[in-house]
């Protein structure tokens, strides 16, 4: 492959599946007409059963940078700092990249940091503790034009922040509803990010690297506004917490092009990305990549605290944090999990229920270990 693509990848913060536009052909509006533009084009590439680990955003921060799972219950950034890990931007880094990293709050906040700093050549932080959407994309811009000027690819991370709990407006001209309501002013600040990442678009489309570059877009997790249990904020492993876009635009030949409705997660980033990239580097992760259809018994399992949830073939598999019954839906047929059929297919609910258990024993023990990628043994 041609090693001189460069990658934009955006990580939206609380940027739920359940709003995103193209993901909800049952609405009558969309807070997302750009994203679901951009999904929209033949070439470029979106997945309908994208999913997070949810809450809170270190967990999807090192899913789609590292391909790794969350404890159970302990933050990646500040528990394993010894923990060895391998990530994308380091990765891409080793192979000649240049990478940069623009953030809209102070990653400071949850430990963020030393890993940014550890893994890009560049970190962009933010004046005070956070700033608007608008201001973070803006210097964005201008870092991906220098970047741009040398010889040498980049990888270029922005992360937004706007759309934040309690979502709280950011430019009332672009409001669509009149509500300080979070389960509906999270369509006024989506509408807001969806709008800075339009007029970010059209800053940099007509720089002579755009036509070589890939932009990914995800959301970092969702949040449990009531949909299911009507506890607004309590964890749980329902669509509105895990359920995010991704999005791929480019004109990569091997880009697969249209809507996929494959189980896929954040894990499935970074594999994806490098292997667009030709990079085919022993790597730890575990994600897959998306490049080529995913087969047919490909699943998902992931927990944190109380939260358990998985996807196999058409189930999906839910713990009920209040309870701890199984809860099985259809997810073609129901992607926004209405119908429980776990009584109908107790099986199936108990098979995946112990895929959640076991996969996530092996993936504490991994952590608290240090055997995620351990070091070289000594010659």
């Amino acid at each position: 492959e041609d090693p001189s693509w460069n990658v934009i990848f955006l990580q939206l913060e609380t940027f739920r599946g359940w709003e995103t536009g193209f993901l909800r052909p049952d609405r009558p509006f969309t807070p997302t007409p750009f994203l679901d533009s951009l999904a929209n084009v033949r070439q470029n590439a979106a997945w309908t059963r994208h999913l997070s680990f949810g809450p809170e955003t270190v967990n999807g921060l090192f899913a789609g940078h590292c391909s790794v799972k969350p404890h159970l219950h302990w933050s990646p950034t500040a528990m394993f700092r010894g923990t060895r890990f391998l990530c994308l931007p380091d990765l891409v880094r080793r192979h000649g990249w240049q990478s940069a990293v623009v953030t809209g709050i102070d990653p400071d906040w949850d430990f963020q940091t030393p890993w940014l700093r550890a893994w890009y050549d560049e970190v962009s932080l933010p004046p005070t503790i956070e700033v608007p959407d608008r201001e973070v994309f803006r210097r964005a811009s201008g870092i991906a034009r220098r970047l741009g000027q040398s010889d040498r690819p980049f990888f270029l991370t922005i992360i937004s922040y706007s759309n934040h709990v309690p979502f709280r407006t950011r430019e009332p001209a672009l409001d669509l509803v009149r509500s300080t309501r979070p389960d509906s002013a999270i369509w006024n600040t989506m509408h807001y990010t969806d709008d800075v990442i339009r007029e970010f678009v059209a800053a940099v489309r007509d720089e002579p690297w755009f036509n070589h570059t890939l932009l990914v877009i995800t959301g970092d997790h969702g949040t449990n506004l009531g949909e299911h249990d009507g506890n607004a904020g309590q964890r749980n492993g329902w669509r509105e917490s895990i359920w995010v876009p991704l999005i791929i635009a480019g004109k990569h030949p091997r880009l697969p092009g249209g809507h996929h409705d494959d189980v896929a997660s954040l894990l499935d980033i970074a594999p994806t990305v490098a292997d667009l990239l030709g990079i085919r580097d022993t790597v730890p992760w575990m994600g897959h990549s998306l490049v080529e259809p995913v087969s047919a018994d490909r699943h998902f399992c992931g927990a944190r605290a109380n939260a358990t949830f998985a996807e196999r073939g058409r189930w999906s598999y839910v713990g009920d944090p209040a309870t701890g019954e199984p809860r099985l839906y259809d997810a073609r047929r129901d992607p926004l999990q209405r119908q429980d059929l776990a009584g109908e297919y107790p099986d199936t609910a108990a098979s995946l229920a112990t895929c959640v258990r076991v996969e996530q024993e092996l993936v504490d023990y991994l952590l608290t270990s240090n055997r995620i990628w351990p070091s070289p043994l000594p010659r």
